[in-house]
């Protein structure tokens, strides 16, 4: 006979989102990829659509993560938000490997208070991310078409 708990799934709520997306920094940051790793499902899929990047599956993460050396590398999320129902949410990062600095969203989708996907859309550059966001002295242009206004054209 099965146990009732057994079946349950394990939820996380907003505070427990940001320890487990700081688990990952952490473990990234002091070269620990067993650490981040442990933070994903079995066969969490890692993907940057669209065809950028594409892991399947904590081994193929534990290698991309450093594997038993490690990589000298450095995360820091800036903003997080989570939807505690859905058990869907987003962080805003930097990260900096090899001299390159990328800022980055990575929305994220658990299962059982583990990543079960990890998609990421990431800007590369070298500007810190205070330069990154730096609108002085530039212009921008936003035009915004209804999605009526869409339909008639």
């Amino acid at each position: 006979m099965t146990n009732i708990l057994d079946s349950l799934e394990e939820r996380v709520n907003t505070n427990e989102f940001q320890r487990l997306l700081q688990t990952i920094a952490d473990g990234w940051n002091t070269k620990d990829a067993k650490k981040a790793v442990e933070c994903f499902i079995d066969d969490a899929v890692y993907i940057e659509p669209p065809d950028k990047q594409f892991f399947q599956g904590k081994n193929q993460l534990y290698q991309y993560f450093g594997g038993d050396d490690g990589f000298d590398m450095k995360l820091t999320w800036h903003h997080v938000f989570f939807d505690e129902e859905k058990q869907q949410g987003a962080g805003e990062y930097t990260f900096e490997m090899n001299d390159i600095i990328h800022h980055g969203v990575a929305i994220l989708e658990l299962e059982n208070g583990k990543i079960k996907l990890w998609r990421e859309y990431d800007v590369t550059g070298n500007l810190s991310y205070e330069d990154f966001l730096k609108t002085e002295g530039k212009q921008f242009k936003f035009t915004y078409t209804t999605p009526h206004a869409m339909l008639k054209a």
